[in-house]
Order: C-alpha cells, then sequence, then structure tokens
C-alpha cells in the first residue's frame, strides 16, 4: 500500500505528510483539498516547496506500479477468458468477434511496442558510437 511507502521527510511538517495520502489518490485537486482539510491555495502554495512536490510525485509513481502489478497478476485469466470466449460453440458471434478482435489488438500493439523498443535501444546505441 502507499501510505507504508511514505518516508519520514523531515522538510515536510506533519500536515503535509498526511495530506499526501489524500492527494495521492484523490480524482482531482478539490476532492484531495476537502479529504485533507485544507485550501486549494493551501495546496498550491504547499507545490512550491520542493520536498512536498518530490514525494508526491515519488507517491503517485509508486501507487501506478502497485495497480500495473495487480493487472499482470489479472492478466492470464484475461487471457484464458478471451480464449474461452473465441471457443465456445454457444457464445453469441459478436462476443466471438469481440474477442478475436481484442485478441489481435493486444498482441498487434505489444508487436509494435517490441518494434520501437529495439528500434529506439539501436538509436541509443548509434548515439553512443557517434559521440
Amino acid at each position: 500500500m502507499v501510505v507504508q511507502n511514505m518516508t519520514d521527510n523531515k522538510d515536510l511538517n506533519d500536515k503535509q505528510r498526511m495530506a499526501l495520502i489524500h492527494f495521492v489518490s484523490c480524482h482531482n485537486v478539490d476532492q484531495g483539498c476537502k479529504d485533507a482539510g485544507i485550501s486549494r491555495d493551501c495546496f498550491y502554495r504547499w507545490l512550491e516547496n520542493p520536498a512536498f512536490k518530490a514525494e508526491l510525485s515519488r507517491l503517485r509513481e509508486v501507487l501506478f506500479h502497485e495497480a500495473i502489478d495487480q493487472l499482470k497478476h489479472s492478466m492470464k485469466l484475461a487471457c484464458h477468458t478471451l480464449q474461452a470466449l473465441c471457443e465456445d460453440p454457444e457464445c453469441p458471434p459478436a462476443v466471438k468477434r469481440g474477442a478475436a478482435s481484442d485478441i489481435i489488438s493486444h498482441l498487434m500493439k505489444w508487436r509494435e511496442t517490441q518494434e520501437l523498443e529495439k528500434r529506439i535501444t539501436q538509436l541509443e546505441e548509434h548515439v553512443k558510437v557517434a559521440k
């Protein structure tokens, strides 16, 4: 959980550290301010503090990676579900088509990403050699 990853940043006061919990996962600034019991002006003043801004950014990054990890655990089930829909003789054709389309789209996107990563790596190596 994100809260467990908070630091005892000495550059932040207790109210700022507690407010971070609300701002990491709020839907918008207004909601975060309401939940933290501060005004918008106060929040934006705090954002001028590099330590507060950096900690907020770090905690949002932690939350993002935790969400990705949860999605990774569900990936195999999602793949089996799509495959089962395609193979189910009683599944409506429109659902089968949608599942097949999803499988193809995701596979093509994965392949495209792999190719881009390869090209970027090659470009980076070329730049290193050129220096």
